[in-house]
């Protein structure tokens, strides 16, 4: 009996000698329980069982009903680079205790409010599908992956953010973005209301998509190594936005395989650094009325008009002449030793 009671008292006294998190949310701390991080549902935790851990998944899974709403504890994972806190029901998410978080996943929530400015070595952050009205990004300056698509952003300011190589902002209500700081390598920024964009300085950039928005122009002249470009617009992703170009300068983007320009009624000639190079792209991207030019002279409609009334050979792409046809690339060789490719589409 002595010796149970002793053992007892010894056990106390190190409960009590010993720090404890208090984890207040009975679902977040039944997480911590089937990780092996706790034992007792009882509100709270060791603090030295959890203060080591440097990666924690606590995301739902889709259909699951009990949802993690209060984060409070997460500041006594001293140690955490990787968290996991994806398809729960926060309202608020405040994860600046957090100083040596690198790599953040909080998409999928109902999160309005997400405070991270604090955290300098954050790496990267996927808070997309949420309702996100302003992300402050300015204590953020490691970061290279940004995904924050379908939220409620109305403007993003990357201007701290010089490292951001990948960024996807699609699905909010941005209206103009300009990412001149940076040199990006994947922008993804469609479903916007963007009427402005500035891509200057972005040399490396080898993927653009910005179809459905309101864009009227767009300057590619620095962006020398694009590979995938889309500044069309998607019927089949309902969007209250489109872009209207009528004019696009491809002449310094000569490594395009992928291009998508369909919805754009106002664009007809799009001007290319070789007219041989587009025979790999999709004629089903293009609209009818869209050709293919080494010299579309926008700065002089008048007298573009007047060139294409000189028309003095028509071609195939065998270089054989050829009668004007549907669905098949045609080469018009103009008076002034002009070249442009066509293809006529049945509507």
């Amino acid at each position: 009996m002595k010796i149970r009671l002793l053992t007892l008292l010894l056990f106390t006294g190190h409960i009590i000698c010993a720090q404890i998190t208090l984890i207040p949310d009975s679902i977040f701390e039944q997480k911590l329980i089937d990780l092996n991080m706790d034992i007792v549902h009882n509100g709270w935790v060791l603090t030295d069982s959890i203060n080591g851990i440097d990666s924690l998944d606590i995301s739902c899974q889709n259909g699951q009903a009990n949802k993690i709403t209060d984060i409070t504890g997460i500041e006594d994972f001293g140690n955490l680079q990787y968290l996991n806190c994806s398809n729960n029901k926060f309202d608020t998410l405040n994860l600046n205790n957090s100083q040596y978080l690198k790599h953040i996943i909080c998409a999928y929530d109902s999160i309005e409010v997400l405070i991270i400015d604090s955290l300098f070595a954050l790496n990267k952050l996927e808070c997309n599908s949420n309702n996100i009205t302003n992300l402050n990004l300015s204590g953020n300056p490691s970061l290279t992956k940004l995904w924050c698509w379908d939220n409620q952003l109305d403007n993003l300011d990357l201007s701290n953010n010089i490292y951001l190589g990948y960024l996807n902002c699609g699905e909010n209500n941005i209206t103009s973005l300009d990412v001149s700081m940076l040199d990006l390598y994947d922008l993804r920024c469609q479903n916007n209301a963007i009427v402005t964009i500035n891509l200057d300085n972005n040399y490396s950039l080898e993927l653009l998509s910005c179809y459905n928005n309101n864009l009227q122009n767009i300057n590619l002249a620095a962006n020398t190594n694009l590979i995938i470009l889309n500044t069309g617009n998607i019927s089949s992703q309902p969007s209250i936005y489109s872009n209207d170009l009528n004019s696009l300068d491809l002449s310094n983007n000569c490594n395009i395989t992928t291009f998508y320009s369909k919805g754009n009624p106002n664009l007809e000639c799009i001007q290319v650094c070789d007219i041989l190079a587009t025979n790999s792209w999709d004629t089903q991207n293009i609209d009818s009325q869209h050709f293919f030019s080494t010299d579309c002279n926008y700065t002089n409609i008048n007298e573009d008009a007047e060139l294409h009334k000189k028309i003095i050979s028509i071609k195939d792409i065998y270089g054989r002449e050829s009668s004007t046809h549907t669905n098949s690339f045609l080469f018009y060789i103009y008076q002034n030793g002009k070249m442009e490719k066509r293809i006529i589409l049945d509507n």
